[in-house]
């Protein structure tokens, strides 16, 4: 009974109901409705398409008002956000390899700031736009943090062959040069990414219901349940990170990819709010190497979180 408590079937947030013509059509919950219904967005309900004209929450209260569009219509939106964690209280450490891994409670702030409009069969970008006024949602939830050991050596071996390129647009990087730290970056959330992909089968499917954060170049991830109090799931994926790791090892190397940023069957996720940049393969392959090798890195209980997040 005491190991079952752990596991909570709480996870509904406060709700946002669905408006369209004045009906009510449906409801989502914060902060999902958030990233699915703000101004611009394009939502699929029942089978129909809609547009979403506005976006209010408040209080634990909101609504959305929805119009529908045309049938055949082939475009769909994926908000651009991030996400800011704060630590409220560690409550289990352990062991995994040789990493110190924390498990905690913790508080999210997401924020949207814009989205992009693709088509729903090719997933080309159309068009990239920011909101009026960003949308924010605070919530408490549960989750755990370590620090991943720096890719060293696979940074060194590319930086030559990126910085030849006439202009480094791989990485989501619009410099003419992409930097060492760039590179690491882009290797920290692509395991970020793939450390979640990887859950499937540990969590019953949870995946959908689980967020990341990789915090820029410090190595730092936290892995969180994505709705408010918390759903238990991270917790799951806490006790098995030992499996997990080995099947993020398994993903990055049998993917067949040459591309530096991997793509969709290793690295990239359709939860990104990064627009899936920058990412970088590589990377993400020898820092979960070192890990299983046991390379040791202890994070502190309350680390100074200072770097850009990316989800």
């Amino acid at each position: 009974r005491r190991t079952l408590a752990q596991y909570s079937i709480r996870g509904i947030g406060d709700s946002v109901k669905i408006i369209h013509e004045g009906k009510i059509i449906g409801e989502r919950q914060m902060p999902i409705a958030m990233g699915e219904l703000h101004p611009g967005a394009y939502y699929l309900h029942g089978g129909a398409s809609y547009e979403a004209l506005e976006f209010e929450y408040r209080h634990g209260v909101g609504r959305a008002v929805v119009k529908k569009l045309p049938r055949g219509h082939r475009e769909m939106t994926q908000p651009l956000r991030y996400v800011n964690p704060k630590i409220i209280r560690v409550s289990d450490t352990r062991q995994v390899y040789g990493m110190t891994v924390h498990y905690a409670d913790l508080q999210m702030t997401e924020i949207i700031t814009g989205y992009v409009i693709k088509d729903i069969y090719s997933d080309k970008i159309l068009k990239t736009k920011e909101l009026d006024k960003a949308l924010e949602f605070t919530y408490p939830t549960k989750g755990f943090f370590f620090t991943a050991p720096h890719p060293v050596k696979s940074v060194k071996a590319a930086t030559p062959a990126v910085q030849s390129q006439p202009r480094a647009e791989i990485l989501g990087n619009e410099k003419d040069v992409i930097t060492e730290d760039e590179l690491i970056v882009g290797g920290f959330h692509a395991l970020e990414h793939t450390l979640i992909e990887s859950s499937d089968m540990l969590t019953g499917g949870g995946r959908n219901a689980i967020g990341g954060v990789s915090m820029g170049a410090s190595g730092l991830i936290f892995i969180y349940d994505g709705s408010p109090g918390g759903s238990g799931l991270s917790k799951l994926l806490f006790d098995r990170l030992e499996e997990a790791l080995r099947r993020v090892t398994v993903i990055l190397d049998e993917c067949v990819c040459k591309a530096l940023e991997g793509c969709p069957a290793c690295t990239y996720s359709y939860q990104c709010g990064n627009n899936n940049t920058p990412l970088f393969k590589d990377g993400a392959l020898e820092a979960a190497h070192l890990i299983l090798k046991g390379e040791k890195v202890v994070t502190d209980s309350s680390p100074e979180l200072t770097e850009e997040p990316l989800i």
